[in-house]
């Protein structure tokens, strides 16, 4: 686009006084200063509109909530794993986004998401510790409440309810955390329903179980 054309007028050696450039300045920042917070405010809505369309559609299948939520990596891990992607046995899933999968497993496995879906023993102890037989609500959780996994032998997860901004202010509501054997995963975007009898959750890591990575465990396949 070319920019706009400039007309020229006669040159004038008067000025504005400084009183209205200072509120012309002040008004001009005001307005911008609106303009940005409205932006942002409507950033916010709309990931807030976003989330709740997720979590008030009711999902056919397991693999279909995936989809909606855009965590393609765990959809493709579920496939790779041979678990029924099309289940809706009575079950909470906790569903890591696909940034968080690309880095824990680089941070503590020195693997890619795609050499994790390879070692199909690593994949179903990894997917089975981010399943918690039942249907648990965001609702339903609360401070320090532990929740079994499907990993046999594993300890619990712990529910932790952080309720403290970055600025120290105290959270209206507060952010749902579940901690795991070394690592822990915060909810982003809760209650996804599949079918009548299961629910996702989206989190923003992987919880990795006891022994792995962190503690030495072996990752080949």
């Amino acid at each position: 686009m070319n920019p706009p054309v400039l007309e020229s007028g006669p040159a004038t050696t008067s000025a504005a006084p400084a009183g209205a450039n200072a509120a012309g300045a002040n008004a001009a920042g005001t307005n911008a200063t609106g303009t940005n917070a409205a932006g942002a405010n409507a950033a916010g809505n709309n990931a807030a509109e976003a989330k709740s369309t997720l979590s008030n559609t009711t999902y056919p299948t397991l693999e279909a909530a995936l989809t909606a939520a855009n965590v393609t990596t765990l959809a493709a891990a579920v496939q790779a794993a041979g678990l029924p992607a099309n289940a809706t046995g009575n079950v909470t899933i906790l569903a890591p986004t696909n940034k968080a999968f690309t880095q824990r497993l680089q941070k503590d496995l020195q693997m890619t998401p795609q050499q994790l879906l390879q070692n199909k023993t690593l994949l179903v102890e990894v997917l089975s510790y981010h399943i918690i037989p039942g249907v648990v609500r965001s609702s339903q959780l609360t401070d320090r409440q532990t929740v079994p996994t499907a990993l046999a032998g594993a300890k619990p997860l712990v529910v932790r309810f952080d309720r403290t901004n970055a600025d120290g202010s105290r959270r209206r509501v507060p952010q749902i955390e579940f901690k795991g054997a070394t690592d822990k995963a915060e909810v982003r975007t809760a209650d996804l329903p599949v079918g009548n009898v299961a629910v996702v959750h989206v989190v923003n890591d992987v919880l990795l179980p006891a022994g792995v990575g962190k503690s030495g465990k072996t990752t080949s396949g």
